[in-house]
Order: structure tokens, then C-alpha cells, then sequence
């Protein structure tokens, strides 16, 4: 999926796999015979069933596609420029890389929701939060999707401390006692 991105954004096949493991993960987690439809059934049959169960093949036939895509990536000699996570599991079989990146995938959906709606919270609390935030994008030059990549988010001070600060309130240190 990242390997189909353009010019190192976020618009990529990515985002519609981590929309679908994001939109359905609860469903698949609370009703499991959802989940039993989702595995166990061909995709024509599912549709017919749930729609949420047909969505969960999609994104899981969405990984294999981009397992699929990766290894061809690596036997073709090209590369990206940037390590991806699949770069450390090329000894796997593919069905243990589809079901890491699932997995990866699916924790990722929870954490992302959490950083984000504890964001969004902060800025309610204090508007002076949202104020300088927007006030660095703009002068920065981020006005655009195709704007966005990594590298130019990375190198805004008070975006990457706000960041920094989420993560360390979604992951306190340990206290060693």
C-alpha cells in the first residue's frame, strides 16, 4: 500500500486499508460470527451476508495485495526510500506478513483514534493550542494535500511536540518500583 504512495504523502492505498481495519475492527472484535462469516466464507457469499464482514475480506485482501506488491517490489531490485516495516519480515511467509501487517494495522486504528480524539480534547480545553498549531502550518507552507509529506511534517517544532506529548499521555513511563 505505501509502496503505491506518490512523492512520500498520505494520500495512499494506505489510508483506504487503515479506514477499513479502523471501520469494521469492532464489529469483527464484538460479533463473532461476523468474524466466522469473514474467514470462512467466499466473498460473493459474504456480501449477500454482512456488509461488515465483506468489508473485513476487502482489507484483508487488501494486505495480501500489498504483500503481493512488496514482493515484487524486493525482487525487482527497486526500493523505496524509506525502510518499511515489511523490509524486516522478508524471511516470513506471506501468511505470517499478511497477518502482521493486519495486525499492525488494526492496533494502529485504536492508537491513531486515541492520539487524535485526545488532541482534538486539548484543543476544546485550551483554542490556544489549535491557534499556534494552525499558525505554524501556515507560515510553514502546508496548505495543500500534496503538501503533506513526512519530511516537511517532521520539521514543525510545535507539531512534532504536540505529537510527542500525546504519545506520552496514550503511553506513560512506567514507574519501576
Amino acid at each position: 500500500m505505501l509502496t503505491e504512495a506518490e512523492d512520500n504523502t498520505f494520500d495512499a492505498p494506505f489510508i483506504k486499508c487503515f479506514d477499513l481495519a479502523s471501520e469494521q475492527i469492532w464489529n469483527m472484535l464484538y460479533f463473532p460470527i461476523l468474524r466466522t462469516i469473514a474467514f470462512k466464507c467466499p466473498p460473493s457469499v459474504t456480501a449477500r451476508l454482512s456488509t461488515s464482514a465483506a468489508r473485513f475480506q476487502g482489507f484483508l485482501r487488501k494486505v495480501a495485495k500489498t504483500v503481493v506488491n512488496f514482493r515484487h517490489l524486493k525482487a525487482s531490485g527497486k526500493s523505496l526510500d524509506r525502510e518499511i516495516v515489511f523490509d524486516a519480515m522478508q524471511h516470513l511467509d506471506d501468511a505470517t506478513v499478511e497477518s502482521e501487517a493486519a495486525n499492525i494495522l488494526v492496533a494502529g486504528s485504536d492508537t491513531t483514534a486515541f492520539t487524535l480524539s485526545t488532541a482534538v480534547q486539548h484543543m476544546m480545553k485550551d483554542p490556544a493550542i489549535f491557534v499556534q498549531l494552525r499558525k505554524e502550518l501556515r507560515e510553514s507552507g502546508v496548505a495543500a494535500t500534496q503538501d503533506f509529506t513526512l519530511v516537511k511534517l517532521e520539521q514543525l517544532p510545535y507539531l512534532v511536540c504536540i505529537l510527542m506529548r500525546l504519545q506520552y499521555e496514550a503511553n506513560p513511563p512506567r514507574l519501576l518500583v
